[in-house]
């Protein structure tokens, strides 16, 4: 790339990006172009250490120590003009030095074959040498909340609150909500930049966050290195807890490693070519011993630093490949997570996937991993949308998936998460409609098993829209009864609309946003279904299937309605299109839950109730006094 053309690159990401990573290269290239300006006053040196890696403060300077399979230099700068551009001691593959006196707001780069590029181990995407000011963490302790309480609750920090403050300050509706952790999307920086337009030639932006620049660095639009933590300790203090949504799998072509030692990060076949089982375009070579250590440090700066209390980690089976894409039995990643131990009371969450076509549901090789159960998933969609022949599998997901884990709580629950349809849209479209994304409707999942009820978007027949109400009631209520972990998206406590994108990664808030002035009873719903859980689910009672058998094949293959007690809870779940009339077990039942007639008297007269048509019920006995 020539000058100029650089030169255009950087004003495109300036008019794209709202991150001080544009103003952080636009310095970086003032300075570049126009060494005369170089500040000549010599600054004293020392060989110093090739460990840590990164720049280390020291009594009276810093240490500054990189992983380069090319010559490095390091330059250093002074309110963005360049002071100072030094040779660096070498070790093996690592380049060293030792600066005296430099201050700690200053930044720095490196420069590997001409172009500047930002440190792996960087606090700050800007290249600030010590970009954190002292806070103070009081008595900060991680919650420690046991698997069987977890209720997660998966959110996007720009969408839900425009920053970290914004979060902090929403934290009493969860807590009102009944949430015993939340789920960050991407909060590592990363880059915006996208080749796409939406179907108006407006150029589109990344929003969720899915390509990471730095494994260290936060996406500064969103907050400080203080805001953030005020955010976690305030969750803390509410008792719930906060995981991250991380992204080790690839990284843009803008990332310092390709500059750095691009054969290393990077898994290339024998030409040279990227291996692409991300789908992005590149695969980190996550199991080489370098990208093994950068990955290890930045999960301990997280825990240790920040006091993230979990991880989620993007396509999970990424990190078991082999240098050419091989699954490993034990790779040495995954295992080193699962031995550490300061990570030793931190939540793994597992992808089991990747686009390359390793599906590891039931079988990630992480012991302390659990993992999202998509089996789930698509099993309650299928049966609550009446699909013949899905009810035994229905029954093994409800129950905890004990033909895929030996507890249920190895498993994360989930109909919906941000990739794919939101729970309203799951109820009101039947296909993608994605054209806004810049790929002609070809981005995005097409097998999403939803059923738009009988009319496809959005409509003001009332007929629809309350069979869309009770739909999404029967899919929370089934995620709130069944073993294992729930998890929860973002707003779909309220009913939000993406208006049937399923793959709104480069939409802003527009279609990704949280509508704060939202008013649904689905809202409440789900806060008392939250609360039934914890009150009537904390036991490990078994479950019995009542008045059906699901060893009759016949019975199996067609049934679209189930019943089963559980201690001395009668639920039963209709996906017919008619009633039925479900017939009790011995006792006399008083109706918690009502999917279809919220209002409804909630004493049971008799020996039988009527469901109606895709329709849920809860029942729970009434104990006769002696």
């Amino acid at each position: 790339m020539n000058p100029f053309e650089y030169t255009d690159y950087l004003l495109a990401r300036l008019y794209h990006d709202d991150t001080f990573l544009v103003s952080f290269l636009l310095q970086f290239w003032k300075c570049a172009a126009n060494t005369g300006s170089m500040k000549t006053t010599k600054l004293v040196t020392a060989r110093g250490n090739p460990t840590p890696l990164g720049a280390s403060i020291r009594d009276n300077g810093v240490n500054f120590a990189v992983f380069s399979q090319t010559e490095p230099t390091l330059c250093l700068f002074k309110k963005g003009e360049l002071q100072q551009e030094l040779e660096l001691q070498q070790t093996g593959d690592i380049w060293h030095l030792f600066v005296e006196g430099i201050p700690h707001e200053d930044t720095y780069a490196y420069r590997v074959n001409g172009k500047l590029v930002i440190d792996p181990y960087s606090r700050s995407i800007r290249g600030v040498i010590n970009p954190a000011l002292p806070f103070d963490w009081e008595d900060d302790k991680h919650p420690n909340i046991p698997l069987k309480d977890l209720i997660i609750y998966e959110m996007h920090v720009h969408a839900f609150g425009r920053n970290f403050k914004g979060v902090e300050e929403k934290i009493p509706y969860l807590k009102s909500l009944g949430i015993t952790a939340v789920e960050l999307m991407p909060i590592f920086a990363f880059e915006r930049e996208t080749p796409f337009k939406n179907t108006k030639g407006k150029p589109l932006l990344n929003y969720w966050g899915y390509n990471t620049l730095n494994f260290f660095s936060l996406m500064e639009s969103y907050g400080t290195i203080e805001e953030f933590k005020s955010m976690v300790k305030a969750f803390h203090k509410a008792e719930i807890e906060v995981y991250l949504d991380v992204v080790y799998n690839h990284t843009p072509h803008s990332c310092a490693f390709h500059e750095l030692a691009n054969d290393v990060y990077y898994m290339v076949d024998d030409e040279g070519n990227y291996l692409n089982f991300s789908g992005c375009g590149n695969t980190v070579n996550c199991n080489h011993p370098v990208v093994h250590k950068l990955i290890m440090d930045s999960l301990c700066y997280w825990v240790e630093q920040m006091h993230v209390d979990g991880f989620r980690f993007d396509l999970a089976s990424i990190l078991t490949r082999g240098p050419k894409g091989q699954p490993l039995a034990h790779p040495p990643l995954v295992e080193a997570i699962c031995k550490n131990p300061l990570l030793a009371k931190t939540k793994m969450i597992a992808e089991p996937w990747d686009p390359g076509g390793l599906y590891q549901v039931g079988s990630f090789p992480g012991k302390s991993f659990l993992e999202y159960n998509g089996l789930y998933r698509d099993s309650v969609r299928r049966f609550l949308k009446g699909t013949d022949g899905e009810i035994s599998n229905f029954a093994t997901r409800i129950c905890g998936s004990n033909d895929l884990y030996k507890t249920p709580t190895k498993g994360i629950n989930f109909v919906t998460c941000h990739d794919g349809f939101t729970l309203r849209d799951l109820v009101s479209y039947n296909n993608k409609h994605n054209n806004d994304n810049g790929e002609h409707n070809n981005d995005g999942n097409s097998n999403n098993e939803s059923w738009n009820c009988g009319t496809e978007g959005e409509t003001k027949d009332r007929d629809v829209n309350k069979l869309r109400t009770r739909q999404m009631r029967n899919f929370i209520f089934t995620l709130m009864i069944s073993h294992g972990i729930p998890m929860i998206l973002m707003g779909d406590e309220y009913g939000r609309t993406k208006k049937g994108n399923n793959n709104s990664w480069a939409q802003g808030v527009e279609i990704n946003g949280f509508d704060w002035h939202a008013k649904s009873p689905l809202t409440d719903f789900v806060r008392k279904m939250i609360q039934i859980r914890k009150t009537y689910f904390q036991n490990d009672a078994g479950i019995y299937w009542y008045g059906v058998n699901l060893n009759d094949p016949d019975w199996s293959a067609h049934s679209r309605f189930m019943a089963f007690t559980r201690g001395n809870l009668y639920i039963a779940i209709n996906a017919c299109y008619n009633k039925i009339d479900a017939k009790l077990p011995p006792g006399k039942w008083h109706c918690l839950v009502n999917t279809a007639e919220l209002k409804s008297d909630p004493n049971v007269y008799g020996d039988r109730y009527r469901l109606k048509a895709h329709s849920s019920i809860l029942l729970v006995k009434i104990e006769e006094k002696s």
